[in-house]
C-alpha cells in the first residue's frame, strides 16, 4: 500500500510539472498586439474629415501582422463614417510601434459613435477594436 502511495505522489508531481511547463509559456507571453488608447469618448468635432491615429506596439519577440479590418459607423452613412487609411497588410516587427492612421468623415450635426475592427496575427489571432464617439459640433467650432 506504501508503495502504490509513493507512485501516486510521483505520477501526480510528474503532471503537475508537465502542466506548469505547458502553461508557462501562455501566461508569461500572453498573444496580441497592445494599442494606446483606443478608445476616444467625449470628442467634439465639427463638420469634415479629419485624421484620427492609433499606435500600435508589438510587445513580443515575434513578428505580426495585421491582416484585416472592418468598418462600422452606427449612424448612417449619410451621418459618420470612420475608414481606414493605412494600406494593408502591415507587418508588425518584434518590439516595433506602427501608428494606423483612419479617416472619421462627420457630414451632419448629432452624435456619432465610429468603431474599426482590425484583424491582427501576431502570437496568436486577434481581433483589435478602435472606439471613437462624440459630438459633431453644428457651429464647426
Amino acid at each position: 500500500m506504501r508503495l502504490l502511495s509513493m507512485w501516486v505522489c510521483v505520477l501526480v508531481g510528474v503532471a503537475c510539472l508537465g502542466l506548469s511547463v505547458w502553461f508557462y509559456p501562455r501566461a508569461s507571453h500572453p498573444p496580441g498586439v497592445v494599442v494606446d488608447q483606443p478608445t476616444r469618448v467625449g470628442l467634439r468635432y465639427p463638420m469634415g474629415a479629419r485624421t484620427v491615429s492609433f499606435a500600435l506596439r508589438n510587445p513580443h519577440a515575434t513578428a505580426g501582422r495585421i491582416v484585416g479590418a472592418c468598418e462600422v459607423c452606427e449612424t448612417s452613412q449619410a451621418y459618420c463614417q470612420f475608414r481606414l487609411l493605412t494600406p494593408l497588410p502591415v507587418d508588425l516587427p518584434p518590439g516595433a510601434e506602427h501608428v494606423v492612421e483612419c479617416e472619421l468623415v462627420l457630414r451632419k450635426p448629432g452624435r456619432f459613435v465610429g468603431e474599426l475592427h482590425l484583424y491582427v496575427s501576431a502570437n496568436g489571432s486577434q481581433e483589435l477594436t478602435f472606439h471613437v464617439e462624440g459630438e459633431v459640433d453644428p457651429l464647426g467650432e
